[in-house]
């Protein structure tokens, strides 16, 4: 693909995302990459939202209970 964003630039904005455990328009300011390449970038990585992350660890919060239905 011709626009397709290198493997080092995905490396470098998923390593400030872990970071900085911030969105895609905080990243977009420390990286240089635009905010919407940012969001593509990590939906492609499988990245969580910041809502599924806990905030001090930045980790996926599973859920111990099935939803109530």
């Amino acid at each position: 693909m011709p626009a397709h964003t290198c493997t080092q630039v995905e490396d470098q904005v998923v390593a400030t995302r872990i970071e900085l455990r911030c969105g895609p328009a905080r990243i977009s300011a420390a990286t240089g990459v635009p905010a919407r390449t940012v969001s593509r970038i990590l939906t492609r990585r499988d990245m969580p939202r910041l809502a599924e992350c806990d905030p001090l660890t930045g980790q996926r919060i599973r859920a111990t209970r099935p939803p109530v239905t």
